[in-house]
């Protein structure tokens, strides 16, 4: 699980905020992965895997989207995600 702290958040006052806050959407750069473009690619000497990242729910965040809307307060946010290997070749090396 991959955790990201946004700390002390001000959310402007001329968006349109209902009581929950602010929905925002991140976007998360990289390389692609050649063999699966939904993916991460890896680098260093390891081969034949990429990332795959997901919201806590789960989701697929494709490579290149916005992935979900994120819900923020005033304040500090928490914003989770978990980071799964994927094998995206016969042959793996790590």
């Amino acid at each position: 699980m991959i955790e990201i702290k946004l700390l002390g958040c001000c959310l402007a006052a001329e968006k349109d905020i209902n009581k929950a806050g602010s929905s925002e959407k991140i976007t998360f750069l990289g390389q692609q992965s050649q063999q699966n473009p939904e993916l991460w690619a890896v680098s260093g000497e390891a081969s034949g895997i990429a990332l795959q990242l997901l919201t806590e729910t789960n989701t697929l965040i494709p490579y290149g989207s916005e992935g979900s809307d994120f819900q923020l307060i005033e304040g500090d946010n928490m914003l989770s995600f978990a980071v799964k290997l994927i094998p995206n070749m016969d042959q793996i090396t790590v």
